[in-house]
């Protein structure tokens, strides 16, 4: 059987690609590992945050945000997606501007961020350090994200529309002749019109295989830390905290405080497996940022994110090979962009232009498109 498209890979990105792709022809997912989204997909920090990202990322952020809130019937979800929570910023005395440019920047795209003063952001989260910062802002429109029910739900309703999932499926072999695309992946053959590259960090590798552009994909390791607090405060309605810049976040998860160094260490593909130094820097930032006294770090773990040197995403098609389309380097913006993507791969298998949503963002296919790395 000839399928109309084989997308390697079933994380984020690869779920989405079949959601979308789902409603225009036949589709195979193949997935290397034994659990779709057992890499990055399943190490995120599950926050929708409109103002993350440059200006061509937070199109596509904004654009997906009807899609999460009404948790779409065919996701099959039983709650919902979203559920509200602001994120402060604070900022120490040599991040100060930086803090403001990033609050001017974000009100003229007219995003719900202002500063605050320094006293309400302790008020809000009473662990923060006074001494620690010297200027805060605030976002509202921020929001926690249910990940793995967004890309189960994602999956879900591609099968629904009869696409196959096919687990411990390790592409070995890539070619490509008048018919499309066979791809050979543990040993079966499979045989598709369109090969869509949604295979996180090891994209290159599967890019590389098929004979197509020789697009860099640089995966970066981000590592995360799950820390009980015991007796000492905790409230899980909290903001989420970011010392500007990324260099801290930390919010309330499932009873604990979720946080990160915001480390982007070059890695590569592999499954990937938290630093030692990057945990204790991690436990050092957070103890230094609050009054917490980290006795017990009860999980530790990290992910891969993949970046274009220019740190937007890659979706589009191959100028090289044929049918070959990549959905990759998303970055750390994979999963609140997903249902944006998922209508932009969409419309470009099927001939159709920018969908209208995306258009009206300012998005422009040629911002992501694979050709500009070239």
């Amino acid at each position: 059987m000839t399928h109309d498209f084989l997308i390697v890979g079933a994380g984020m990105a690869g779920a989405a690609a079949a959601y979308g792709l789902s409603r225009h022809g036949s589709i195979v997912v193949l997935e290397m590992e034994a659990q779709a989204g057992y890499h990055t997909t399943g190490r995120s920090a599950a926050i929708y945050l409109p103002s993350y990202g440059p200006p061509s990322v937070r199109a596509l952020t904004q654009a997906s945000f009807d899609f999460l809130d009404a948790s779409p019937a065919d996701l099959g979800l039983e709650h919902r997606l979203l559920e509200p929570r602001d994120v402060l910023y604070i900022a120490p005395n040599d991040r100060v501007g930086a803090l403001h440019a990033f609050v001017a920047e974000a009100r003229a795209q007219g995003m719900p961020v202002e500063m605050i003063e320094p006293e309400v952001a302790c008020s809000r989260v009473p662990v923060l350090r006074p001494d620690y910062f010297h200027a805060a802002a605030c976002e509202q429109g921020a929001y926690d994200l249910d990940v793995a029910s967004l890309h189960r739900g994602m999956l879900r309703a591609a099968r629904a529309r009869d696409a196959r999932i096919i687990l411990d499926a390790s592409v070995e072999h890539i070619a490509r002749d008048a018919g499309g695309w066979t791809v050979v992946a543990s040993g079966q053959t499979f045989h598709a019109r369109h090969l869509v590259n949604a295979a996180g960090a090891w994209a290159t590798h599967v890019a590389r295989m098929a004979g197509a552009s020789p697009i860099r994909l640089d995966p970066l390791r981000r590592t995360m830390i799950s820390v009980d607090t015991g007796e000492q405060p905790f409230s899980a309605e909290w903001p989420m905290v970011e010392a500007i810049g990324e260099s801290l976040y930390f919010k309330p998860e499932s009873g604990r405080i979720l946080a990160s160094c915001g480390d982007e260490t070059p890695w590569p593909p592999s499954d990937v497996q938290p630093d030692d130094m990057d945990v204790a820097f991690t436990v050092d930032l957070l103890e230094r940022a609050t009054i917490y006294d980290v006795r017990r770090v009860s999980a530790q773990w990290a992910g891969l994110r993949v970046f274009a040197a220019d740190r937007l995403p890659v979706i589009g098609a191959d100028p090289v090979a044929p049918d070959f389309h990549w959905m990759a380097g998303l970055g750390g913006y994979g999963i609140q962009i997903a249902p944006a993507i998922a209508d932009l791969i969409a419309a470009q298998l099927s001939g159709q232009d920018t969908p209208a949503h995306l258009a009206a963002r300012g998005l422009k296919s040629a911002d992501v498109t694979p050709g500009r790395l070239l």
